[in-house]
C-alpha cells in the first residue's frame, strides 16, 4: 500500500486544525508545508515534507522551518515520513537535526495494512460516537492526554469544545465500553 494516503491525511488534519485560528498559520514552500496552531504543545506547530528530499534539500527545508518558528517564538515539531527521504538523508536524519539544534524525539510507524488477520478473540462491543458534545470532547482530550503523556490543558488548547462547530471537516471519534 502506498504511504501517500496516510501521509496526506496527517498533513490535512493539521491543516484543518490550524486554518483560521488567531495564532495559526498554514502555508507551503517548495517541498515543505507548515501547519501551526500557535499552540504551547510543539507537536501542533508542525512542519512536514511534501516531496522527496536528498540530504542537502532536507537541510534547507529544516532550516526554513526552524527560521519560521523561531521568528514566531514557537516550539515546533518536524514530521518526516521516511519515504520522502533518500537513503543518505534517512541515515543522517538525527545528525542533520542536531546540526540545526533540533533533536529526533520519536519515530512512529505509519498505520497502513493491506489486510488484517482474523481476530483471535472476541473483542468487547464498543459504541463509537462522533465527538459533538462538550462531554465527548472532554473524553477525547483525556484519551489524548494519556496516550501522548501531556497535560490535558494542552489538548484543551487544540481540541476545544467549539471544535465540532468551528471545524466540521475535522472529525474526532471516541469509543465507549458499557
Amino acid at each position: 500500500m502506498d504511504f501517500l494516503a496516510v501521509e496526506e491525511n496527517l498533513r490535512e488534519s493539521f491543516r484543518l486544525l490550524a486554518i483560521g485560528r488567531e495564532r495559526g498559520d498554514v502555508f507551503e514552500l517548495p517541498g515543505l508545508a507548515i501547519s501551526s496552531l500557535g499552540a504551547r504543545f510543539q507537536m501542533f506547530n508542525a512542519a512536514f515534507l511534501t516531496a522527496p528530499a536528498a540530504l542537502g534539500e532536507l537541510e534547507r527545508r529544516l532550516a526554513a522551518a526552524r527560521d519560521h518558528f523561531q521568528s514566531r517564538g514557537l516550539p515546533w515539531a518536524f514530521w518526516a515520513c521516511e519515504n520522502w527521504l533518500d537513503q543518505m538523508a534517512r541515515r543522517r536524519l538525527s545528525a542533520t537535526c542536531a546540526a540545526l539544534n533540533l533533536r529526533l524525539s520519536s519515530e512512529m510507524p505509519g498505520m497502513v495494512a493491506v489486510t488484517l488477520n482474523p481476530p483471535t478473540r472476541v473483542a468487547p462491543t464498543l459504541e463509537y460516537r462522533r465527538v459533538l458534545s462538550a462531554r465527548e470532547m472532554a473524553d477525547f482530550r483525556g484519551i489524548g492526554s494519556v496516550c501522548f503523556r501531556v497535560p490535558t490543558d494542552w489538548f484543551q488548547e487544540v481540541f476545544d469544545d467549539g471544535l465540532p462547530e468551528v471545524r466540521p471537516d475535522f472529525r474526532c471519534w471516541v469509543g465507549y465500553l458499557n
